[in-house]
């Protein structure tokens, strides 16, 4: 696949996300600094990424998968959000993946551009948030219901005196 190297060096230039360039076999064959990063590897083990394919350094789940076939297959954008996935290292991210068709001179699809955004502090606070407002909201009910059976209990005193 012939690599568009100005586009490429652009997107370096003005991409604070993670990037990475895939050929159809998905062997990386282009990335950034913040993928190298987002991968936990130093910037020194940029070598090591390269050429490797990109399930090896970054395994997705189902929906994560099926963003990267489908842009391929169909030749079309693909957005996906709360993607599932575990770097080789063992560490788990939660990822927004957009899929982007890269073409050759003569239109055939030959690689996807994978743009990543690491939402995983966001989804975990999101959880944390949800789990503190469902705890809330039960201790809301409990309250309630015991003022509910005071107040029972007092109107009942109220009328056998």
């Amino acid at each position: 696949m012939p690599r568009d190297t100005d586009f490429l060096e652009l997107l370096n230039l003005v991409s604070y996300d993670p990037f990475v360039v895939v050929d159809s076999g998905r062997r990386i064959i282009h990335f950034n600094d913040p993928f190298v990063l987002m991968l936990g590897l130093r910037t020194t083990q940029r070598r090591r990424v390269e050429g490797t394919v990109f399930n090896e350094l970054l395994r997705l789940d189902e929906t994560g998968q099926a963003c990267i076939t489908d842009c391929l297959s169909q030749d079309r954008n693909v957005r996906v959000q709360s993607v599932d996935g575990r770097v080789s290292g063992g560490r788990q991210l939660v990822l927004d993946m957009s899929a982007l068709p890269l073409r050759n001179e003569t239109g055939q699809v030959t690689g996807v551009l994978i743009l990543h955004r690491d939402v995983t502090d966001e989804q975990r606070l999101k959880e944390r948030y949800n789990e503190e407002k469902k705890a809330h909201l039960a201790e809301r009910e409990s309250l309630l219901r015991i003022i509910s059976d005071r107040d029972a209990e007092l109107k009942r005193m109220k009328r056998h005196s």
